[in-house]
C-alpha cells in the first residue's frame, strides 16, 4: 500500500493537472475576484477565503456593483454571480457571494427564483427615497426561514420616514414574520459592512420575548412627539419598549412625560446629557428603568465641567470618564462621599477615555466594588508620579499596576504605597517604554512584599529581575 504525505499529495496534483491548492480558501478568493470582476456591471470585488483543511476552504465574495443599475441589469448581474458561484463549489471549496447595490446588501440565493425574491425588496427600497442603503434576507424556499429588512437612513431626521418606507416595502413582499429596522447613524459609514450598532433604530422586534415581532406604532408615536420637542441623540424603538438619549438632561422629565401619553403602556428609559444609559441585552433580560435610581443620583453627583462621560452599564456599574488626573479624583472622591448602595455594585474613573478602557497608555483608572472604593481612591492619590497607573479594589481581590521611570525609582515608589496598600494587593511594577516581558510582578502578604513565581524560566530576565528585587528590597527592608 501506498502512503502520500501532504508533499506527496500536492506533487501528484500539480503532475495531473489538478486545480487543487493547498490553501483552498485563499486560493479560491482570489480566483473569485479575478473571475467576479469580468462580469459588466460589477465595479469591485473582494473574496474571504477560509482553509478549513488543506485543500478545502470556504470562500465569500463580495461584490459591489455600479451605481445605478436598472432593476433589469441588476438582475443579470445578480444571476452571473449566483451562476458562477454553483458552477464552481466543490467537494474542496464551497462559494457563497453577497452583492451590493446602491447601498443595499444581500447574499446571493443558490437559485435564480431566490435571488429574484430579494431583488424584488431591494429594488422596492433602491427606488423609494435616497437611502444610504442596507440589508435584506429573504425567507427560504419553504418560506419558514428567519427573513428581515434593514433600512439605513441618511439622517437621524429621516428615521420615522424609513420605518414607514421598510413597513411598506415588506408587506408589498408579502414576507411573513420578517423583522424589520430603521437605522440611523450621527455618523455613517459608507459601506454596509463597517455600519454596526446605529445610534438611532426602530425595530418590530418585541424587547420583550426573543424571536417574537410586534407592533411598535405607540412606540414610534412617542418617539415622534420628543424629537418634535427635544434634541434627540441616540434612540432605540422597539414593540414596549423605547429609550431616548436626549442632548440635554434638563429636558428628560418632559420627555418622559411625552413619551408616557402617548405610549401609557410603554417601558420607557430617558437619560441625556453627559449621562448615558447602556440598555443592550437580549430580550426579556434588560433592566426595568426603575432599577437605575440609585446609579442616577450617584452620576447626578458629578454631572459637572472636568466630567466628560458617565455610563451606567446596568444598574449595578456606574463608569466615568473624567478630563484629567485630578477631575478623576475629584470625581470618584465625590462617588465615595454619596455613600452607594444597591443595586449599584462597581464603580470605575478614568482620567481618560483610553485610562477608562484599560489600555495601559494613558493617566489612572480607579475601579472597586462599592464597599471598597474609598480605598482605592485613597490609594490612587499617591500615584499621581506613577502614571499610568491603575487600582481595582474589589471583595474578591485587590490590584495595582503603577508605572516607574526607571528602576532607581522604586524607593519612592514604595513610599507613596507602603502606608495605603491593603494586604493580599497584587502589585504590577512596569517600566516606562519597556514591553511586558519586563515588568515586575509582586504580592503583598502580611506586610511582606514577595516576588510572584514565573510560570516558566524562558519568562526570567535581567530587567524584570532587577527591578523586582529593586522594588522587594526597597519595601521589605
Amino acid at each position: 500500500m501506498t502512503v502520500l504525505t501532504a508533499v506527496g499529495v500536492a506533487t501528484v496534483l500539480m503532475v495531473s493537472g489538478c486545480s487543487v491548492h493547498v490553501d483552498a480558501g485563499s486560493a479560491g478568493a482570489l480566483k473569485a475576484e479575478q473571475a467576479l470582476a469580468k462580469i459588466d456591471g460589477v465595479r469591485s470585488v473582494s473574496g474571504l477565503g477560509t482553509n478549513n483543511l488543506p485543500f478545502a476552504g470556504t470562500v465569500t465574495a463580495f461584490v459591489v456593483t455600479d451605481d445605478d443599475l436598472s432593476d433589469t441589469k441588476l438582475q443579470t448581474v445578480t444571476d452571473a454571480v449566483g451562476r458562477w458561484a454553483v458552477q464552481h463549489t466543490g467537494a474542496s471549496v464551497s462559494y457563497s457571494a453577497r452583492v451590493e447595490a446602491d447601498g443595499f446588501g444581500f447574499f446571493v440565493g443558490r437559485h435564480a427564483s431566490e435571488s429574484k425574491e430579494v431583488l424584488g425588496v431591494v429594488d422596492d427600497l433602491r427606488s423609494g427615497g435616497h437611502w444610504l442603503g442596507g440589508s435584506v434576507s429573504a425567507p427560504d424556499a419553504s418560506g419558514r426561514g428567519s427573513s428581515s429588512i434593514q433600512l439605513d437612513v441618511e439622517r437621524p431626521s429621516d428615521l420615522v420616514r424609513g420605518w414607514d418606507a421598510v413597513r411598506e416595502v415588506a408587506a408589498a413582499a408579502g414576507w411573513k414574520d420578517v423583522s424589520l429596522t430603521a437605522a440611523a447613524w450621527n455618523k455613517p459609514e459608507k459601506s454596509t459592512l463597517s455600519r454596526h450598532n446605529p445610534d438611532s433604530s426602530i425595530s418590530n422586534a418585541d424587547s420583550r420575548v426573543e424571536d417574537v415581532h410586534g407592533d411598535p406604532s405607540a412606540e414610534v408615536a412617542a418617539y415622534r412627539a420628543v424629537s418634535a420637542a427635544h434634541s434627540v441623540t441616540s434612540a432605540s424603538v422597539q414593540p414596549g419598549r423605547i429609550h431616548v438619549h436626549l442632548a440635554d438632561g434638563a429636558d428628560i422629565d418632559d420627555a418622559a412625560a411625552l413619551i408616557k401619553r402617548a405610549a401609557p403602556d410603554t417601558v420607557a428609559l430617558v437619560d441625556g446629557g453627559i449621562i448615558t444609559t447602556d440598555d443592550s441585552g437580549d430580550a426579556g433580560e434588560k433592566a426595568d428603568p426603575g432599577e437605575y435610581g440609585e446609579a442616577n443620583r450617584l452620576a447626578r453627583t458629578i454631572d459637572r465641567p472636568g466630567v466628560s462621560a458617565i455610563v451606567l452599564r446596568g444598574p449595578a456599574l456606574v463608569t466615568v470618564t473624567a478630563d484629567g488626573t485630578d477631575n478623576a479624583l475629584s470625581a470618584a472622591a465625590t462617588l465615595v462621599a454619596a455613600s452607594p448602595t444597591a443595586p449599584v455594585q462597581t464603580l470605575e474613573v478614568g482620567s481618560s477615555k483610553a485610562a477608562l478602557e484599560d489600555r495601559g497608555e494613558d493617566g489612572l483608572l480607579l475601579s472597586g466594588s462599592a464597599s471598597r472604593f474609598g480605598d482605592s481612591v485613597t490609594v490612587g492619590r499617591q500615584l499621581t508620579g506613577f502614571l499610568p497607573a491603575r487600582v481595582s479594589l474589589s471583595d474578591a481581590n485587590a490590584s495595582v499596576t503603577v508605572t516607574l521611570p526607571t528602576a532607581e525609582d522604586a524607593p519612592a515608589l514604595v513610599a507613596a504605597l507602603k502606608p495605603v496598600v491593603p494586604s493580599g494587593t497584587a502589585l504590577q511594577v512596569r517600566l516606562a517604554g519597556q514591553p511586558s516581558e519586563t515588568w515586575a510582578e509582586l504580592t503583598l502578604r502580611d506586610g511582606t512584599l514577595g516576588v510572584d513565581a514565573l510560570r516558566s524560566e524562558s519568562e526570567r530576565n535581567d530587567t524584570r529581575t532587577r527591578l523586582s528585587d529593586a522594588v522587594r528590597d526597597a519595601w521589605n527592608g
